[in-house]
């Protein structure tokens, strides 16, 4: 019998409204970890061979820099860019958070439950092994979370922040299907770690004008 598929930011947001006392094992640390990640990033690193997880969706002459090891040229990481990472990052682990809090003591949602979430030395760690002409190629990735149903892993989390007008953007789509698809860098980022663990996607996408939370299943 598959699972059912709850609407988990209904879940959030009414989490987000009730006040109650933090059930789960939240770690402070989490999300302090991630805004000094940011005033200690550089620019003037080696670039890495390794194509992430999170690079796909990036155009192909990008990518292609990066896998030979060219150093980027043109715009870099200014204080601006590092600011906006950092907010991201904080919105993203709240939403993390409060979903994995969510979940626990939910016997309405018939054991669902959200393993792997970012820790102090990480987050879960999927590959994406492709076979191009040149050999095989394995692609790491750093999935938000796995959605577990019953135990079992059911789906993949990823969970974004975006402007106004980009949330915009999805509302509209999710009138008639799912908020992402090709055209979205980030619909083959969340591809890669789906076909790794051979799972469906779970969306959770914040307003950072707004604070509006919505959310949708992705195949």
């Amino acid at each position: 019998m598959s699972s059912p598929r709850p609407d988990f930011a209904a879940l959030v947001r009414r989490r987000l409204e009730s006040g109650q006392p933090i059930a789960s094992d939240a770690n402070p640390a989490r999300i302090g970890n991630s805004i000094l990640a940011q005033l200690t990033r550089r620019d003037d690193e080696s670039p890495s061979r390794r194509i992430r997880g999170s690079a796909l969706g990036k155009c192909a002459r990008a990518l292609a820099y990066r896998w030979h090891g060219r150093a980027a040229a043109g715009r870099t990481m200014d204080a601006r860019t590092k600011m906006t990472f950092a907010m991201g990052d904080m919105a993203e682990h709240l939403l993390v958070t409060t979903l994995d809090d969510a979940l626990l003591g939910l016997d309405d949602l018939g054991g669902w439950s959200l393993q792997d979430v970012r820790t102090t030395t990480g987050q879960a760690g999927v590959d994406l092994q492709l076979l191009p002409p040149s050999g095989m190629v394995s692609i790491p990735g750093h999935p938000d979370g796995i959605l577990c149903y019953r135990g079992k892993p059911a789906a993949v989390l990823e969970v974004k922040s975006m402007s106004g007008r980009s949330f915009g953007t999805v509302e509209k789509r999710l009138s008639h299907g799912p908020g992402w698809g090709p055209d979205d860098s980030y619909w083959w980022q969340l591809q890669g770690y789906c076909d790794a663990l051979k799972l469906p996607g779970y969306v959770l996408v914040v307003s950072k004008d707004s604070g509006v939370v919505a959310g949708w299943w992705q195949e």
